[in-house]
């Protein structure tokens, strides 16, 4: 069973049914920098909300936010040892073939409960920097091993359209490889332990994880939905 931050069941069927796999299936692409990203813009439908934000946002470079030290190392040394002692990773398709067949999975912890304690600050943070009121979707600590990586990809136009804002926060350093880059800002980062990132899910944004050449990348993700 998998709960929300709020400690509610969500079902299998309410689960899967956040992938949109007609999305998956639609013949409209959307394309940046030659490679396909997710469909396109127009596939979906929109709210008023998220149009509104969209449109008052913009595409700037500075959307992009490295906030370093949110937590300390200290911290982020105690959630790994709590994870690797407690929690027990599944698997999670994040990429599929033609055939919906899962291509990359992504090796996640769900229900870490001192995880929960991050949310209402990154909200807080996040609501004050975009200027937007947001509700929180999900939490969880994903693990990235060697040979891992994300092709470019936009978070909202994928198997789901409700990735508005992404914020992930690392636990580590000591691996190489795992950038995430947004080729067309022209920015690279290479996650240091306690840094947190956030950025929107749109179109504008599309980004990419570099291959894990050495180590396991820990991160916590959270995305958050317009309200």
């Amino acid at each position: 069973m998998v709960y929300n931050v709020n400690m509610e069941p969500i079902s299998k069927e309410e689960d899967t049914s956040t992938y949109n796999f007609d999305a998956l299936k639609s013949n409209v692409p959307f394309i940046v920098n030659g490679q396909v990203v997710g469909q396109h813009p127009d596939y979906f439908d929109r709210s008023e909300i998220y149009k509104q934000n969209f449109e008052k946002m913009g595409s700037d470079s500075k959307n992009i936010k490295i906030i370093k030290n949110f937590i300390s190392e200290r911290e982020c040394k105690i959630l790994i040892q709590y994870i690797n002692t407690f929690a027990i990773p599944k698997e999670y398709p994040v990429k599929w073939d033609e055939k919906l067949e899962p291509i990359v999975t992504r090796k996640s912890y769900v229900n870490v409960e001192p995880t929960y304690k991050y949310v209402p600050l990154v909200q807080d943070l996040l609501e004050k920097e975009y200027g937007f009121p947001v509700k929180n979707k999900n939490v969880f600590v994903g693990r990235w091993d060697v040979g891992d990586n994300l092709d470019l990809h936009v978070d909202d136009l994928g198997t789901t359209s409700t990735n508005h804002m992404a914020t992930l926060i690392y636990l580590n350093s000591d691996y190489e490889g795992g950038e995430i880059e947004f080729p067309t800002h022209n920015i690279s980062h290479k996650p240091q332990a306690g840094d947190l990132i956030m950025f929107p899910g749109n179109m504008h944004y599309a980004h990419e994880v570099k291959t894990i050449t050495s180590g396991s990348r820990f991160s916590i993700p959270m995305w958050f939905e317009f309200v």
